[in-house]
């Protein structure tokens, strides 16, 4: 027998309610003309902090700056990765020289038009696996990642920044 949080049962309640009320191709845009602000345009604030689906990347390339000091710490990631109706997979070299692969959900919160760049400010919800040092859980080589993003580009080449704990990341991605 199934117990469900009230949490869990009012996110249920709201996510039938949009369904209901809104068509899934309505849900969403990627035209750039039509500005977005999920906490303007949604319904609820479960809606709110999901917000649309992020656009479609492929990522080459990631810097790290650490807020904090370390001994072996490499600041060229060696990123490849790609988002795609709102998922995203990649791999990267972390500051200790470890592979690292990550998968979850990227949402966008905001895209808007600014003069001749685009630009986009959402977050990334994941795991990453393959630490051997530090940011484990227990004794897997899985973590969760938590990460602010913020993309600026110029017909459809651009730079990403991010935030995520103590680092704060710069990349570069062809959007597609």
């Amino acid at each position: 027998m199934a117990i469900m949080s009230s949490f869990q049962l009012a996110f249920c309640e709201e996510a039938a309610q949009k369904s209901e009320s809104k068509p899934i191709e309505e849900s969403f845009s990627y035209d750039l003309s039509k500005p977005y602000n999920s906490f303007s345009e949604e319904d609820g604030w479960l809606d709110s902090l999901w917000g649309q689906p992020f656009r479609d990347h492929i990522y080459l390339g990631m810097w790290t700056q650490h807020f904090s000091s370390g001994d072996d710490q490499e600041n060229t990631n060696n990123l490849l990765a790609v988002s795609y109706k709102g998922y995203f997979l990649g791999t990267f070299v972390n500051t200790h020289k470890d592979q690292v692969y990550s998968a979850g959900w990227q949402r966008s919160l905001y895209q808007d038009k600014w003069g001749e760049f685009d630009v986009e400010a959402g977050y990334r919800l994941g795991l990453m696996y393959g630490y051997t040092k530090f940011l484990r859980l227990g004794d897997s080589k899985f973590f969760p990642l938590v990460q602010t993003v913020l993309d600026i580009d110029y017909n459809g080449f651009g730079v990403e920044l991010s935030w995520a704990g103590v680092i704060v990341s710069a990349g570069f991605y062809y959007r597609f």
